[in-house]
């Protein structure tokens, strides 16, 4: 006799919660069609109630010229009669002409009467309405007037209370802020291991990032040689030591290119490497992934705010000579490729669980979240940051120093999407695992990627001078 399969607990709870998902979905699906059957019978009540409201202002238009016809007709036909009326006076006695003529009388001080009432009222309505005008101005100057001095007692007390909260502060304070805000947990063990976390993403979030910056600015200067261009290499940008007359409009559309192109072209190849690296859950392909994100924020983190701001990669679309239509367009499609990046790679960075867990919940999914993406984004861009701050400004304008910080917070477009198709992922297995294993911190990696940091730091600080 053929044996009955069974099934592990843990399938079991799997495969339950896939049906109550489906069972949801479905109850979603037919509520939803309801609500479009019952707007759909709305919608055909409506048309056929401004169909017959339409049909009756036609009759009632068709009766109003039938009156008004009939009207015209009735006045001509006074009209002739009038005029026929001084041959029949002529042949009526004295005392029926005497009376014709007070009848007169009385109908035309009937009709200046009848036109004074309505003059009266005319003025009264006109009157009435100024009035009302009035009364409406000075409800919107007495609003106007009560709005502005709400707002003055909002931003004196909002003042009042960041200033008691900002003498309240305390380290303490500022740490327990700082640890609800990255989500640290209060375990002493998941503590641990959350820095660890953290601290190996942050490393590689920082590799891949001064990686994709040194080529770049590598295959500038060999492609600056050919245009005989004086250049000072500095620790946050290339400098070119020549004069405004000098820049040509290729050495523009080249220069200002090569770093979003060599950025996109990387990250399609991490892309690639991501998707052939054979061993799964671990750290490279880590590195992969942010790899990807830095490439595609080169390029359209880029285009987007350098259109925007009309510097770096905005040079080239000012050279091509676009309208600022154009413009507008150009960085509404940066905008959106880093949407999509963000929404594409969501899937990805929620399996590199697998390097530290052996699956992953709603019980660990904030803590893995915020441990290996939220926390070494925001610190490894705010390193950036304080990297792209020239120590000299001679060498640099503020504006060209807001482009590099804002093209460096592009990242965070990236997370937004990311975030928010992370929370609607299910549950994820990768292997069967007694208990979680030991998570520690690659230390050589740490060490070597803050001591490119140091060393870009101090070594390109006065700049290195070049042709």
């Amino acid at each position: 006799m053929k044996q009955k399969r069974t099934y592990s607990t843990t399938y079991k709870i799997y495969r339950r919660l896939r049906f109550l998902r489906y069972k949801k979905r479905i109850i979603k699906k037919r509520i939803k069609e309801q609500i479009k059957k019952e707007k759909r019978e709305r919608r055909l009540q409506e048309q056929e109630a401004k169909r017959k409201l339409k049909l009756q202002k036609e009759l009632e238009r068709k009766q109003e010229r039938l009156r008004r016809r009939r009207e015209k007709e009735e006045l001509a036909l006074e009209r002739e009669q009038l005029q026929m009326l001084p041959q029949e006076e002529e042949s009526k006695p004295a005392f029926v002409l005497k009376k014709t003529a007070v009848n007169k009388e009385e109908e035309e001080k009937e009709q200046l009467e009848y036109k004074k009432r309505l003059e009266e009222q005319r003025r009264i309505e006109r009157e009435n309405i100024r009035k009302q005008k009035e009364k409406e101005k000075k409800l919107k100057q007495f609003n106007r007037k009560r709005r502005r001095r709400l707002l003055k007692v909002f931003v004196k007390r909002s003042l009042l209370h960041f200033w008691i909260g900002l003498r309240s502060l305390t380290p303490v304070k500022v740490k327990d802020a700082i640890k609800r805000m990255f989500g640290v947990p209060e375990d002493r063990e998941k503590k641990r291991n959350y820095y660890a976390i953290m601290l190996n993403s942050l490393s590689m979030f920082l590799l891949s990032y001064f990686l994709i910056f040194i080529l770049g600015q590598l295959i500038r200067i060999l492609v600056s040689m050919n245009f005989d261009y004086k250049l000072i290499l500095f620790y946050n940008k290339l400098y070119f030591d020549i004069s405004v007359d000098a820049w040509t409009m290729d050495a523009v559309k080249i220069l200002f290119s090569i770093i979003p192109l060599t950025g996109i072209l990387l990250s399609a190849i991490f892309i690639l490497l991501y998707s052939m690296y054979s061993e799964k859950g671990t750290l490279i392909r880590l590195f992969y992934l942010w790899g990807a994100v830095h490439g595609v924020n080169a390029m359209f983190g880029a285009l987007f705010f350098g259109t925007l701001l009309e510097q770096g990669f905005g040079w080239v679309i000012s050279y091509m000579y676009y309208m600022d239509t154009g413009k507008m367009v150009y960085s509404f499609i940066g905008l959106f490729a880093l949407v999509a990046l963000g929404s594409l790679l969501a899937k990805s960075f929620y399996s590199s669980a697998q390097h530290y867990f052996g699956y992953i919940d709603a019980k660990n999914k904030k803590y893995f979240v915020n441990s290996q993406i939220v926390a070494p984004m925001i610190i490894g861009t705010i390193i950036i940051i304080l990297m792209k701050i020239p120590s000299d400004f001679y060498f640099e304008t503020i504006d060209e120093m807001w482009f590099d910080i804002l093209k460096s917070m592009g990242v965070f477009i990236v997370l937004i999407p990311m975030i928010g198709m992370i929370k609607s992922f299910g549950p994820m297995y990768f292997a069967d695992m007694d208990e979680e294993p030991r998570i520690t911190i690659e230390k050589k990696l740490f060490l070597a990627t803050f001591g490119l940091i140091i060393f870009l730091r101090l070594a390109l600080h006065a700049g290195i001078h070049i042709g």
